[in-house]
């Protein structure tokens, strides 16, 4: 099979960024189209940079191409391992124009932009996600991708919850490609009562810069410790950049109580 027969799809984002996911074997065909149904990508049409997945390790790839290679193990773990992967080579990618993966949930109001519900496992995101009513609409429970543009404007994409494909789990399909403007930043903490409370930048980026690691955590972990001291610095100066941009609170959140007018508050304000 020709290189120019297997699978390619786009991924865009609202920086204005592009990439191609492309296939560079049979055996990566497979794990390349069926991430793209995950993510909602459509078929290749036009230049941009490309991240190779392959499972052939011999394979030389144009310089300044990204490539993912896919490790051998068995059918019950290649979809969790393989997409989160690739979608981990991803956003090291993105990474170097200002964007950062986040450990949180991604929830739109409106037309008034999105935000990032953020905490660690077993908090809560999950649930809370779920509790939105109409009009909030939630977009994803688990990891968000942040990007800025050219003018400086934060936006967030929805981004798969891996955990669902392992051992041949519910999987799901996310739009990716839906990037909403970024409004707020809120970190969860149960309580018995809803509110929020607003986050000086200091903290903010102490609290970013954990969930951030959650995220990211497997990001370079066969790399040198050079290149992942380098890939740290740059993910720090995006956060600091994020802290600085949009505000960010500590949202108290009850289990039964109306947390998302807390929101809508601190948002309108």
């Amino acid at each position: 099979m020709s290189a120019s027969s297997l699978p390619q799809y786009d991924l865009c984002f609202a920086d204005g960024s592009r990439w191609v996911i492309a296939a560079a074997d049979a055996l990566a065909a497979v794990t390349v189209e069926r991430l793209a149904a995950v993510m909602m990508l459509p078929a290749h049409t036009a230049g941009s940079r490309r991240l190779w997945v392959t499972a052939d390790e011999t394979i030389v790839f144009p310089a300044g191409d990204a490539v993912y290679t896919l490790p051998p193990l068995p059918p019950h773990l290649q979809d969790y391992v393989y997409f989160t992967g690739v979608s981990l080579a991803i956003a090291r990618q993105a990474q170097t124009n200002g964007a950062v993966l986040l450990h949180g949930a991604l929830a739109a109001y409106e037309q008034a932009g999105g935000v990032i519900l953020a905490a660690s496992g077993g908090t809560g995101k999950t649930t809370a996600s779920g509790r939105f009513p109409p009009p909030w609409r939630s977009l994803c429970d688990d990891t968000t991708l942040v990007v800025c543009d050219a003018a400086g404007q934060f936006w967030a994409h929805p981004w798969p919850t891996w955990s669902r494909f392992l051992d041949d789990g519910v999987g799901g399909v996310w739009d990716t490609l839906h990037g909403v403007p970024l409004r707020a930043l809120f970190f969860l903490k149960r309580c018995e009562s809803d509110r929020v409370e607003p986050v000086g930048r200091g903290q903010a980026v102490t609290l970013l810069v954990q969930t951030a690691e959650q995220a990211c955590r497997l990001m370079d972990r066969d790399q040198p410790i050079e290149v992942r001291r380098a890939a740290w610095l740059e993910r720090f100066d995006n956060l600091r950049a994020l802290a600085q941009a949009i505000p960010t609170f500590v949202l108290h959140i009850s289990l039964e109580g109306a947390f998302w007018l807390e929101i809508e508050k601190a948002i309108h304000d």
